[in-house]
C-alpha cells in the first residue's frame, strides 16, 4: 500500500505485509510500515513475531520493490515486536490488524476488484532474480489506522499485471522462486 497526499506529489506513507508461511527463516510476520520515507530511522519501523525473517524480507525483497528502492525512509527500522490478524468477512473490506504493547495499527483495503494471476519470471520480477507468481487483487480504496486515527493519504494510480489499478492491493498465495 502506497498512499500520498492529493493527486500530485510523492507518496506520504507506504505499507508491505508479509504473512510468510515457508522460508529459510521459518514461518511469521513483518509489516513494513514508512511513515516518513524521505526520512531514516524513527518512526519508520518493521513490525515482527521473527526478527531474523523480517531482516530477511527487507533485504531479498522489499528493498526491490519500486517505491522502496533507495528510500532513505527503509535505513536504520525499529524492529517492533507484534501480533498479527486479519478479518476478511465476505471479503470486502480487508483488514490486516497490527498490535504492539503502545500501538494498534489497521491497514483496510476495499473496493476490490477480481483477483487476478501474476506470473512474472526473473527478468520481470522487482527483484530480478525469482519468479514471481501471486493472485492479486486490486482495492479502489485503502486506509491505515493508528490507535483508531486514520492517516492521511489515498493510493495512487499505478499499472501492475497488465492492468491498470492502484497502489493498494492484496497479494494472495505469492510465491517467489530464486532462478539461478
Amino acid at each position: 500500500m502506497v498512499l500520498r497526499d492529493g493527486d500530485e506529489g510523492p507518496a506520504t506513507t507506504l505499507a508491505s505485509l508479509f504473512r510468510v508461511v515457508r522460508s529459510p527463516y521459518g514461518y511469521g510476520h513483518a509489516t513494513f510500515y514508512i511513515r516518513d520515507p524521505q526520512t531514516p530511522g524513527a518512526p519508520n519501523a518493521c513490525y515482527t513475531d521473527n526478527e531474523e525473517l523480517a531482516v530477511w524480507l527487507q533485504e531479498e525483497f522489499l528493498r526491490h520493490f519500486e517505491p522502496y528502492q533507495g528510500l532513505p525512509g527503509l535505513e536504520e527500522l525499529a524492529m517492533v515486536e507484534a501480533e498479527f490478524g486479519f478479518e476478511a468477512g465476505s471479503g470486502d473490506p480487508w483488514i490486516e490488524t497490527v498490535r504492539t504493547v503502545e500501538e494498534t495499527l489497521e491497514f483496510r483495503w476495499s473496493d476490490l476488484s477480481e483477483p487476478f494471476l501474476v506470473d512474472h519470471g526473473p527478468a520481470e520480477s522487482p527483484t530480478g532474480k525469482h519468479r514471481l507468481i501471486s493472485v492479486f487483487q486490486a482495492a479502489g480504496s485503502a486506509e491505515i489506522r493508528v490507535n483508531g486515527e486514520k492517516v492521511p493519504g489515498a493510493p495512487m494510480p499505478r499499472h501492475l499485471g497488465g492492468r491498470d489499478m492502484t497502489s493498494a492491493f492484496l497479494a494472495f498465495s505469492e510465491t517467489w522462486i530464486r532462478e539461478e
